[in-house]
């Protein structure tokens, strides 16, 4: 992970307002006192990314493209990134709990977090 931090803090990501990692446990990293959490977060903040997508743990390829595709949608329609992420996790928390109960939907949806510093981006 730490490699990968270094990679992503050396790259020119000024561009890129948004950026997705639904691999497993890419919003995790390791805690050091006075520095914070150390990760791929960092790295991509570093190298000017404005918004993370990240999983905190393992999630199935089917729930990983849902997600992604519930909230992508609402991107594109033009839902800024601060509504899309609290509206995707509410509607499918709810219809997982429905179908298939509540410890599936939280297996499924809770791994996913928006992280932000909320730089523009062009639906702004």
């Amino acid at each position: 992970m730490f490699l990968f931090q270094i990679l992503f803090s050396k790259m020119d990501l000024k561009s890129c307002w948004l950026v997705s990692v639904s691999a497993c446990q890419s919003g995790t990293g390791k805690s050091l006192d006075g520095e914070g959490v150390l990760g791929l977060r960092r790295g991509f903040y570093r190298a000017g990314v404005g918004t993370l997508l990240l999983c905190l743990w393992p999630v199935g390829d089917k729930e990983a493209r849902v997600f992604v595709e519930s909230f992508y949608g609402r991107v594109k329609e033009g839902m800024p990134l601060k509504d899309a992420y609290p509206k995707t996790v509410a509607k499918l928390l709810r219809q997982q709990a429905d179908e298939k109960g509540i410890p599936y939907a939280i297996r499924a949806t809770g791994p996913f977090v928006m992280s932000s510093i909320w730089k523009k981006y062009p639906k702004d």
